[in-house]
């Protein structure tokens, strides 16, 4: 069952200009991601809803999608428009990955910002505009949000760098009449309009701005190509924005993504906008293949700190806030179209969600950070259920610091007060003697009236300070402000604090009931995929839960489960009649347990049906689908096999032995025109240079002495219409190579001792460990020619020690390939021994991988759970090491770990020694040198069975 994604974006409105891009960039992404395999052998399927460019349209179109039980959603442009779909993201607790710039200024729990902050925007291009295009700014921008915000920043930082703003205009949305603007423009004379329009406003603004004559340049950070695009270049020559990505990066990544592009929708013309759109389904499908399900919560749990490797380069989740790290550059609009980069950041910039503080627009640290990451869901759900009050409301977390302000108007209303997020209580001035300093101190509900307050900036304000408690947890107090001294009655705003109070313990217990239930969906998860059978768990037509046995059958895409996974088990009747069902489905046992509005789905494969399943499994074609990883090189190089499988070239794999040259060989030949025919294999090193010409070539009767009655048929023409797979075959003479190079020339091979040529029709897959090129190039030792007939695709491999991210996944599928194969336990690795494994350099790749785990496995005979003693002495060595480090440094602390160690080293020492005498007691005792007795206790001390 293949999984659906939500893609929220206006094909048509005054937003199309920008969002078209964005959502076929986003297509791009999904295809790529199913050409690599998919996520969990299973394809995203997109499903697009034009929004119209309008905010009420995007809210109905995201209810209509969460109701078809799409809870992964990518998409909308403007701030109204995700402020709009806000209510329903909370009613359907579904994730929305952002690929937007936006104002900044909030952190709902299920939205990941993919798009640039005003801080990664502004805090740089700004001094750059002041110090070298002029410092009096005209601000014009469309009138909604975003702009609106932009331009509170933009004030600041103009005044903190010595320049001023000498207009601001707002336009409505959508309008291209802009004769009265430049009128203004042409007024007031400044050095440099800033715009923030955007959609066709911005394209109808430039090319008005171009027939007025004017000179002054303009600077923005809405305008990309898909703007410049839209008119003629004339227009927009000379004139400046700033973004983390622009079409001319000349990274490998960009390229290749131009190179897509232009395949798929015929321009190479990408702005930073489709850029983050791109990214966002990038990210989403890696969060996505972490958390190894479709749950909600853990695709979250796993977003902090996920990478991606993007056109603009590397980009980073930042650990507290869902927003992303980026890159920031500067570019001129240049004759071609292109913007030329006159400025970039050496490294992606943090982002800053609440960065706006005072005049120095200083960096908010990191116990903020810490804690607004850890209140994010209680001020979610107060904002939520405060929604109806009239006033004002600021929440300060349980060390006194201010997190967050409910009403942006208050927000205005105390920067000139030096009212920051981050601000202590305690040492704030202005709060002195308020309500909400006395809640802290009381911890119960208090307040401050009039003149009560020491600063008389209160002097016309009531403050109520509401604690934020239960009995085992204080979180903070809720500040709430009155400015209604006139009409001040005690009895009435007691009972509105009081009901406040009441909201605010409500919103605690939905947080502990949430936490809760995570808990119990990871306990159920954890217990569940212990037991012997898949099991579902749905209501009415929904299924809320799957365990890893139930995910692998329906990846297995096997049918009874499928139709399973699709039923409606809400046959009441049927179920008054029995407690359960039990019945047995083709080589299945199915068993239906109601509960309430519940039904437990267990599903038990039959032993026949294992072993059928086994058998199917070895007979199975590899595909490049069922190749494990998700390194983002290593992705790079299932794509170019992808697309080498779709065509008969010739391919060179390049990459150290041990990295899969031949699983990837196989798998192309698989997936290509000629996987009906036969897949030749043949390892150039490990045959004499005297016999591989036969081998390749064949013989006729006669040849040499020892040579078969009638001849032989070498490689060549067993892989016939098929593919010959040359291993090493950089290790073959020169005389070989001739041959070889005339044969692909020729499409014709002659048997040894024999004078009739044959045709054949073969591609040639080649592989090598060594670096050709200088082969080629110092030694002489391999042909050029040769080389450039084999090198038309050339795939490169990189040694596990650089993709040490995919080696707990690796691990994972040799255990469950062990288990399969000897119908055993699925075993899982301690975190433990997975660290060993992450150390290890692997000189052997792969294949040493494999081995190891494959000891494992059978070292740890029935424990559920692949531990460090497992493991070979030279894998967890250096941890010994380092443990003995510590101790160093450490001795009380470590000592433990030590003896630890040590005991585990003489445990590998004594079951190698049996190992390798074969259970003998009295041949082992004397090469490890002790007794027999010794022996004994030890193999029972470690629990050895022999």
């Amino acid at each position: 069952m293949d999984i659906k994604i939500g893609l929220l974006f206006s094909t048509t409105g005054t937003m199309s200009v920008t969002e078209e891009g964005q959502y076929k960039a986003a297509l791009l992404a999904i295809n790529e991601i199913n050409d690599s395999g998919g996520i969990m052998g299973r394809k995203l399927t997109p499903v697009h809803r034009n929004i119209c460019s309008d905010p009420l349209i995007a809210a109905k179109e995201t209810e209509s999608l969460l109701n078809e039980g799409i809870n992964l959603l990518v998409g909308l442009y403007t701030s109204a428009s995700r402020k709009s779909v806000l209510p329903v993201i909370d009613k359907y607790d579904c994730l929305l990955f952002y690929p937007t710039q936006y104002e900044g200024e909030e952190q709902h729990p299920n939205i990941f910002y993919c798009g640039p902050l005003p801080n990664q925007l502004l805090l740089d291009y700004i001094p750059w505009i002041t110090q070298n295009l002029g410092k009096t700014f005209h601000l014009i921008g469309s009138d909604y949000i975003y702009p609106r915000e932009m331009n509170k920043l933009i004030y600041q930082l103009t005044e903190s760098n010595g320049g001023s703003v000498v207009n601001e205009s707002y336009i409505p949305l959508g309008e291209t009449m802009f004769s009265n603007e430049i009128k203004k423009i042409q007024q007031k004379r400044p050095d440099v309009i800033f715009s923030t329009l955007v959609g066709g406003s911005a394209v109808a603004f430039y090319k008005e701005y171009y027939k007025s004559n004017l000179q002054v340049p303009i600077a923005s950070t809405i305008t990309a190509e898909t703007e410049v695009c839209a008119l003629p270049t004339k227009y927009m020559v000379g004139h400046y924005s700033c973004f983390p990505y622009f079409n001319s990066i000349e990274s490998k990544e960009n390229k290749e993504l131009k190179q897509k592009f232009k395949a798929n929708y015929g321009t190479e013309m990408i702005s930073s906008a489709m850029e983050n759109a791109y990214n966002s389904v990038h990210l989403m499908a890696k969060a996505l293949k972490i958390a190894n399900c479709l749950d909600v919560h853990l695709i979250k749990k796993n977003i902090a700190g996920l990478t991606f490797q993007a056109p603009q380069g590397e980009i980073i989740f930042d650990q507290y806030n869902q927003h992303l790290w980026l890159h920031s550059r500067i570019g001129q609009v240049k004759d071609n179209g292109t913007f030329q980069i006159i400025w970039e950041s050496n490294k992606p910039l943090k982002p800053l969600p609440f960065s706006v503080q005072s005049e120095n627009l200083g960096y908010l640290d990191k116990n903020f950070e810490e804690s607004l990451a850890e209140n994010t869901q209680l001020i979610h759900e107060l904002k939520k259920a405060t929604s109806f009050f009239p006033h004002p409301i600021i929440f300060f977390d349980s060390s006194g610091m201010m997190l967050d302000i409910f009403d942006s108007n208050l927000k205005d209303f105390f920067k000139t007060e030096q009212f920051e997020f981050g601000l202590l209580v305690w040492t704030n001035k202005f709060l002195k003697n308020s309500g909400i300093t006395k809640a802290f101190l009381e911890k119960e509900i208090s307040f401050s009236v009039g003149s009560e307050h020491e600063n008389q900036f209160l002097k016309d304000w009531i403050t109520f300070g509401i604690p934020i408690k239960n009995k085992n947890k204080f979180y903070g107090v809720l500040g709430v402000f009155i400015n209604n001294m006139s009409d001040f009655n005690l009895e009435f705003y007691s009972t509105l604090i009081h009901a406040l109070q009441i909201v605010t313990q409500n919103c605690i217990d939905i947080i502990d009931k949430t936490k809760d239930s995570i808990f119990l969906y990871e306990l159920l998860n954890d217990i569940s995929n212990h037991f012997e059978q898949a099991l579902l768990v749905k209501k009415g037509g929904n299924l809320l839960f799957k365990n890893n046995k139930a995910e692998q059958l329906i990846n297995a895409k096997n049918e009874l489960i499928l139709n399973l996974y699709r039923e409606n088990f809400d046959d009441i009747t049927h179920f008054k009649r029995q407690s359960y069902m039990s019945e047995s489905r083709k080589n299945f046992n199915v068993e239906i347990i109601p509960a309430h509005d519940y039904r437990y789905v267990y599903i038990k494969e039959l032993e026949q049906n294992k072993r059928n399943l086994k058998k199917n499994q070895q007979k199975r074609s590899l595909l490049l689908e069922d190749i494990i990883g998700t390194n983002p090189r290593f992705l790079d190089a299932v794509s170019h096999a992808q697309t080498a499988s779709k065509n008969s070239a010739n391919v060179l794999i390049l990459g150290e032995s041990g990295t899969g040259k031949e699983v990837f060989a196989r798998a192309i030949h698989n997936e290509s025109s000629r996987k009906d025919k036969p897949f030749i294999a043949i390892n150039c090193a490990a045959i004499n240079e005297n016999l591989l010409t036969s081998e390749l070539f064949g013989y006729v009767e006669g040849a040499f002495t020892g040579a078969k009655k009638g001849g032989s048929p070498g490689k060549f023409e067993q892989a016939n219409e098929g593919t010959l797979f040359l291993d090493e075959i950089g290790d073959t003479h020169p005389d070989l190579q001739a041959t070889l190079l005339r044969v692909l020339q020729e499409k014709e091979i002659t048997r040894v001792g024999g004078h009739k040529t044959i045709p054949i029709d073969v591609r040639i897959i080649a592989a090598t460990n060594k670096n050709l090129s200088q082969e080629i190039a110092y030694k002489g030792s391999f042909r050029s020619d040769l080389y450039y007939r084999l090198n038309v695709f050339t795939i490169e491999l990189i040694p596990l020690k650089d993709r040490k991210d995919d080696i707990h996944e690796l691990a994972n599928h040799f255990l469950l390939e062990f288990a399969t194969k000897e119908s055993g336990t699925i075993k899982i690795i301690s975190n433990e021994a997975l660290n060993c494994l992450k150390k290890h350099d692997w000189p052997g790749n792969i294949r040493e991988l494999r081995n190891v785990i494959e000891r494992a496995y059978y070292l740890s005979e029935l424990e559920e759970e692949i531990l460090i003693d497992h493991l070979p002495r030279s894998i967890y060595s250096s941890s010994i090491q380092e443990h003995t480090t510590l101790v160093q440094q450490d001795s009380i602390k470590s000592v433990e770990d030590i003896k630890r160690l040590n005991q585990i080293e003489e445990r590998e020492k004594i079951l190698n020694t049996l190992i390798e005498f074969k259970g003998n007691i009295s041949k082992s005792s004397q090469h490890l040198g002790v007794s027999r007795n010794t022996l004994y206790k030890k193999i029972k001390e470690y629990n050895l069975n022999i």
